[in-house]
């Protein structure tokens, strides 16, 4: 599962890192405005803003290319090819 371009993480300095692309920031997104469905009826302020965090990942998505997740500390960044 080793990618031929691996670029170094900005936090901890590993190697090893993933791609993630559109469709993971897509998924990620439609899952925080569930959640966000899910909390509104008991606590509508998180249900809210968890509503308006994932339609702003999701209208991000399409958009997210070149990002890489450490697989060490979970830091996901940019990167610059």
């Amino acid at each position: 599962m080793s990618d031929s371009f691996s670029p170094a993480c900005p936090r901890c300095g590993n190697t090893e890192s993933v791609p993630r692309e559109s469709k993971f920031f897509a998924i990620l997104g439609i899952c925080i405005i569930a959640f966000g469905i899910a909390n509104i009826f008991f606590i509508p302020p998180l249900g809210i803003g968890s509503i308006v965090l994932g339609i702003v990942v999701l209208a991000f998505s399409p958009f997210a290319k070149n990002f890489r997740q450490c697989r060490k500390c979970r830091k996901i960044w940019k990167a610059k090819i």
